[in-house]
Formats: structure tokens, sequence, C-alpha cells
């Protein structure tokens, strides 16, 4: 991968690209978990959201993003954790409990 250049693509085949303790800091928007309000398939209505929870299903980011893999691809390429994300507060107890509770990572 070339320094100083953006990449589009799925992020985890990306960060598998990247070699070990080469990153310092890592800013990260990964998709939300989101209620799209789904039963057995089918979208119920939510207030002009339908067209929004739709792309979200049919992209198959409607429940995130595997915080694992990704997580371990990150310890991979940073040689100290050093990570900022966005997420939702639905998220918040899923990232807490791997990297603080399972990977004994100090938050500041």
């Amino acid at each position: 991968m070339s320094t100083n250049k953006l990449y589009n693509g799925d992020c985890l085949k990306l960060l598998k690209d990247i070699p070990d303790n080469s990153i310092n800091l890592a800013i990260l928007d990964p998709p939300y978990d989101v209620d799209v309000n789904h039963d057995g398939g089918k979208l119920y209505h939510n207030k002009g959201f339908d067209k929004s929870n739709i792309e979200l299903v049919e992209s198959k980011i409607d429940n995130g993003y595997d915080i694992v893999s990704v997580g371990e691809e990150l310890f991979r390429i940073m040689p100290y954790m050093n990570a900022y994300f966005f997420c939702n507060k639905k998220q918040i107890p899923s990232y807490f409990d791997y990297y603080v509770n399972q990977k004994n990572v100090c938050l500041k």
C-alpha cells in the first residue's frame, strides 16, 4: 500500500494488506448497528426512512460489522492501540466488551 493514498474497498480486506506494526493511528467510521424495523424479511414503514432502510439491508450493513475481526487486524497493524471510532450508542457496549474487557485496552 502507498503512503498518503485513499483506498476505497472492503476495510477488512484492505487491512489485511497493511504490514504489521506500520500504523500509528486508525480513524474508523464503520457501519452502525441500526434498527431498520424488519420482520421476517419485510421492512416496516418508518416515517420516510424506507429508502435508507432498504439500502442498509441490501448492503448487509444494518447489523453493524464484525468488531472482533477488524479489531484483530488493528492490533496486528499497530504497535499499540490508538484508534478513534465513530459509532452509535447501541455499539458502545460491544466496543467496551471487546477492547476493554477482552483485550485490556486502557481508554483515554
